[in-house]
């Protein structure tokens, strides 16, 4: 088989790039261009189908189809977010699944504006105000300027209004609160009664989302009566750990893991559930739908092999977050794995919390992981103790590693041959690692950091690193930090802001966060005591400094560079350093996705979502 003529890279970034550049008009492509990238690196028994199509530039190919659907269903976005009155919508060249996105804004979204715009005196019968059906058309009735915003902004003006409202009536300690879940027409303003037809109207509640800390006994019949409702169209259920444990949780799970069932959530695809007791969890019960799942115990509670076989029979998984016992690790990735048992498995999260037990080699646990999940694209481990097989090697999809053993050295990775992502949080690696890996997130102690660097500086293509420094209670102490890979382009370093960074000749895009604590001033006090100031390369492009408070300098005074993106605070003004700059953002997110468009910047979609999203298990 020969690759089709659009699928090559050089074809397919000349498709990004004016994509991105025309905001009115999408590039032509296959009506089914989304169907056949799938197939093609999806289907066939051969494991080698795709790599023997596309060759070396699989793995750029696949980000490049994904970038540009990604692009393509932005303006899609973007161009439903101006609609307002009677529109005419142009079309032209999108394809066959992105029409289908389209499709459900317009079936539900231009309905409920519809509804939005009767007048309720306009309905025989229908005096009666306090009508659950006319509160909405009365909010509509008396803000008809509000209508005539798109949907999505309305949402959003919605939902600011009601979290406004709620913060407000908490801090000043009025009734409204308590009777916030009786009765919300008599105590909302009209803007946030119709919030909740909004949110419904853009398939804000298709994802929901409970947070423990808020199931009291008063709260509780309302949360279970929103379950109750929304159960049965939700596509995800994310219910979040509370800053403490309370009593009322275990009671709380034994109401709803009953409610977990296919006939009650035929929908749910996403599930996230926490303080569990491994016997509560029913697994043969879950909705066959899930495609992703994590699952927090309770205390010390973990997976056993009984647990791990029913989980590898659900039909649609495909992401797995969950806490395992040594045996069960070995019997389900050992030596003895069933090749295949996890064909499904994309992305794997493991989690042991005990030490190993005696005569058992941590490399032994996972031999047998490249057969049972022959499609992993993303692996984690929390463990102990990391020995990684050599078999890994057999993972060709794998695109992200990340391990995580605070108090012990990685050995294994010399053996690996691909170039994944790398994210480390290490004691530090045994021998210097024999893959080719262009993008390393560190998250280690301050002190710790150069050491590991001068350990992993075999990676000779290394293109982007995110440096996490964990505060040292010694932080009169000045460290430094020198990332010497010749093809560094982009550095997110976060750490104390008396650690001297020492920045490589050729890097272009820098992000830097203090983790001091202290709060930056109005109007930038540059260059405080204490705090190094970074040496900028000429060579650099764009430079984030939304949160920190660091001075800044050219290292060549006489030939400064002009940057075309820089991220600052709002209330910060432009270092006179920096007098030439091409455009301010004022938020971390904006700078990422504005560096991402720069020329010669190649962030993968994967990369992006590591630099966005700094967490230990991100």
């Amino acid at each position: 088989m020969k690759p089709l003529p659009w699928m090559n890279v050089d074809h397919l970034e000349a498709v990004l790039n004016l994509d991105r550049r025309d905001a009115t008009a999408f590039q032509p492509l296959p009506f089914h261009y989304i169907e056949i990238a799938h197939f093609l690196f999806t289907a066939g028994t051969d494991e080698a189908l795709a790599s023997g199509i596309f060759g070396d530039n699989l793995t750029r190919i696949k980000d490049l189809v994904e970038l540009v659907q990604k692009a393509r269903m932005a303006k899609v976005l973007a161009g439903l977010s101006t609609l307002q009155g009677a529109m005419t919508v142009k079309l032209n060249n999108l394809a066959a699944m992105e029409i289908n996105a389209v499709r459900p804004f317009f079936l539900g979204a231009l309905d409920m504006f519809h509804e939005y715009q009767k007048d309720p005196d306009a309905d025989a019968g229908h005096g009666n105000r306090d009508d659950q059906g006319t509160w909405y058309g009365e909010a509509a009735r008396r803000t008809p300027k509000l209508l005539e915003l798109p949907l999505p902004a309305l949402s959003l003006i919605f939902d600011i209004a009601i979290k406004r409202h709620r913060i407000e009536a908490r801090f000043l300690k009025s009734p409204a609160v308590r009777s916030w879940e009786k009765d919300p027409r008599n105590t909302l303003p009209l803007l946030c009664k119709s919030a909740p037809a909004a949110c419904l109207a853009a398939g804000l509640w298709h994802d929901l989302s409970i947070n423990l800390s808020s199931i009291t006994a008063y709260r509780r019949p309302v949360f279970e009566g929103m379950i109750a409702a929304r159960l049965g169209t939700a596509r995800a259920l994310d219910v979040s750990p509370p800053a403490r444990v309370s009593f009322g949780i275990g009671t709380w799970n034994a109401w709803l893991l009953p409610h977990l069932t296919a006939s009650a959530a035929p929908a749910l695809q996403r599930l996230t559930l926490y303080y569990l007791r491994p016997e509560d969890l029913n697994i043969p019960q879950l909705p066959g739908s899930v495609e992703a799942l994590a699952l927090r115990f309770q205390g010390s509670a973990a997976a056993d092999e009984d647990m791990l076989h029913q989980l590898s029979r659900l039909p649609h998984l495909t992401s797995l977050d969950i806490r395992v016992t040594w045996p069960a690790l070995l019997a389900a990735f050992g030596p003895a794995a069933v090749p295949g048992s996890w064909s499904l498995i994309r992305k794997l999260t493991l989690r042991v919390g005990e030490p190993a037990p005696p005569g058992l080699d941590a490399g032994e646990a996972l031999r047998g992981l490249s057969e049972a999940c022959p499609r992993l694209a993303s692996l984690a481990l929390f463990l102990p103790a990391i020995q990684l097989p050599a078999s890994l090697a057999g993972l060709h999809e794998l695109r992200r590693l990340a391990l995580h053993s605070p108090e012990a050295l990685v050995e294994g990775l010399e053996a690996l041959h691909q170039s994944p992502l790398l994210l480390l949080s290490v004691a530090g690696v045994a021998r210097p690692p024999g893959l080719s890996s262009s993008f390393l997130r560190l998250e280690l102690p301050e002190s710790r950091l150069q050491e590991v660097m001068d350990q992993l500086g075999s990676l000779c293509s290394l293109r982007c690193l995110a440096l996490r420094g964990r505060i040292a209670w010694d932080t009169g102490l000045t460290r430094t930090l020198r990332p010497a890979w010749p093809r560094l382009a982009v550095l997110q370093v976060a750490c104390h802001s008396t650690v001297d960074v020492r920045l490589p000749a050729g890097l272009r895009v820098l992000r830097v966060q203090d983790t001091d604590g202290e709060q930056m001033m109005p109007g930038g006090n540059f260059g405080a005591k204490g705090r190094l100031d970074l040496c900028l390369p000429t060579s650099l492009q764009a430079l984030d400094l939304v949160s920190s408070r660091r001075g800044v300098e050219w290292q060549d005074k006489r030939n400064p560079g002009t940057l075309r993106l820089l991220g600052l605070a709002r209330h910060c003004r432009v270092h006179p350093e920096l007098p030439a700059v091409e455009r301010v953002v004022h938020s971390s997110l904006d700078f990422w996705e504005g560096a991402a468009l720069l020329p010669g910047i190649q962030l993968s979609p994967d990369e992006l979502a590591v630099l966005m999203d700094t967490r230990e298990d991100a």
